[in-house]
């Protein structure tokens, strides 16, 4: 299977496998809601880079490197999961302009969010972050 998107939008489903029953490629994005038994592993090797990355509602406890070669990735939406850490991964994404942990279990919001320096946007509301590092305040 191959993708050649700006986008990936992910919305059920373990991260290494999705099921449903055919992948949509539409402009920029790739709404694989209703692919088969997809390797996201592999459907994230596209030609082109990502800019976008839906992983919203997978109930994701963690991220391994996957995100690490990613570069080129401007929004992130790693929403409503079980995050208890933040994946360091996300800290080397240095284009990132959106960021959203909204609804996971984060307890601390860490210096190295201030490595984004493109960082527009940040929703980590619904957590339970208690203070703000020094290097957004």
């Amino acid at each position: 299977m191959r993708f050649a998107p700006q986008a990936f939008w992910l919305w059920f489903g373990p991260l290494a496998t999705l099921l449903a029953t055919a992948p949509v490629v539409s402009g920029q994005n790739a709404d694989l809601t209703k692919a088969v038994y997809v390797d996201v592993r592999q459907a994230l090797q596209a030609p082109e880079e990502p800019t976008q990355l839906n992983l919203r509602d997978l109930q994701l406890f963690e991220l391994n490197d996957s995100l690490s070669h990613l570069k080129a990735l401007t929004f992130l939406n790693l929403m409503r999961n079980h995050l208890e850490e933040w994946p360091e991964e996300v800290f080397e994404l240095t284009h990132l302009e959106v960021l959203n942990v909204r609804s996971n279990k984060l307890k601390l919001l860490p210096d190295d969010i201030g490595k984004l320096d493109q960082l527009i946007r940040l929703d980590a509301a619904k957590n339970d972050i208690t203070h703000l590092p020094d290097a957004i305040g």
